[in-house]
Formats: C-alpha cells, sequence, structure tokens
C-alpha cells in the first residue's frame, strides 16, 4: 500500500488529492505510512487539505496523520490550508 510512482505518490495521496473519502477510508484500512511525503504536494494530508475536502482530513486526523509534518517547502498542512484559505479544512484542523 507504500508503494510509490516516479513521483513519490502512493495510491493515498492519489485518493486524497482526488477527494475521495470512502477509497481514502479503504485505503486507511491497510495502515499505510501517513508521513510519506511525495515530490509535489506532501504527505497525504497536504494532499486532502488541497482537495478541500473534509472528509478526507478528517479521516486522516481520525488515523492519526502527523500534524506537524512539512512539505518539500517547509509547510504544515495548516500553511497550506491558510495560503489555499480553505477555510472549512482550517475548522477540521
Amino acid at each position: 500500500v507504500d508503494h510509490t510512482d516516479k513521483n513519490g505518490m502512493t495510491a493515498l495521496h492519489r485518493a486524497c488529492l482526488g477527494g475521495a473519502s470512502e477509497l481514502v477510508l479503504s485505503l486507511l484500512e491497510a495502515r499505510p505510512q501517513l508521513s510519506l511525503r511525495n515530490n509535489k504536494y506532501g504527505t497525504p494530508l497536504h494532499c486532502g487539505v488541497i482537495s478541500s475536502s473534509a472528509e478526507v482530513v478528517r479521516a486522516l486526523i481520525e488515523a492519526r496523520a502527523p500534524l506537524d509534518a512539512t512539505d518539500q517547502f517547509g509547510n504544515t498542512a495548516v500553511h497550506v490550508a491558510v495560503k489555499l484559505d480553505r477555510r472549512q479544512i482550517l475548522r477540521t484542523l
């Protein structure tokens, strides 16, 4: 479940980026590494913030995704939510 493509993307990164909450929940059952960073967006939590899916973000938080993990620019998920003006996501975080 933690297999990455050439861009460092796992199935979980892709599901989070697409806002596919049911798929995210299924993938979380396999206990993937939630701190894996891809080459562009960061961790699955960063991808969930980018997708603007509160359900995805909530599922990742409940699965204990690290809130202090950073992307390649040093941004946490909260930083990304602020930069993208994701107010609902900020309330979830």
